[in-house]
């Protein structure tokens, strides 16, 4: 049972679509100066911080528990060139409410499943 569960959104952290997953794969992190640095978005840190951890661990991205979103957590803040790195505090703050197996939400679901969603017309 998940006690710290939270709001969760859906950056797509734990399956980017190709896009997403090229784009995070184009950023090098050890090649960028401190400015760019810290304008890249923290979903980019956290894509490369569970792909780091999943490596680390040899754990799979789903299902994870509680201590291991807190082990990704300080995965980003050790990822950070100095404390107080925004992006970086952003994407650690973020590991919960993002890194974490989505749902459909039950009442998307219903809708989605009921007759009248798919005899939809223009009127």
């Amino acid at each position: 049972v998940e006690s710290h569960a939270g709001a969760k959104s859906d950056l797509r952290v734990m399956a980017p679509f190709a896009e997403l997953r090229a784009y995070a794969d184009s950023i090098d992190l050890e090649a960028l100066d401190s400015t760019d640095l810290a304008h890249v978005p923290f979903v980019v840190l956290l894509i490369k911080a569970v792909d780091k951890w999943v490596a680390e661990t040899g754990l799979a991205k789903t299902g994870l528990e509680y201590k291991h979103r807190k082990e990704i957590a300080k995965l980003v803040s050790r990822m950070a060139p100095a404390p107080g790195e925004e992006n970086f505090d952003e994407a650690a703050a973020a590991v919960n409410a993002n890194c974490s197996d989505y749902e459909v939400p039950s009442e998307v679901s219903q809708i989605l499943a009921d007759p009248a969603a798919n005899a939809a017309t223009a009127q």
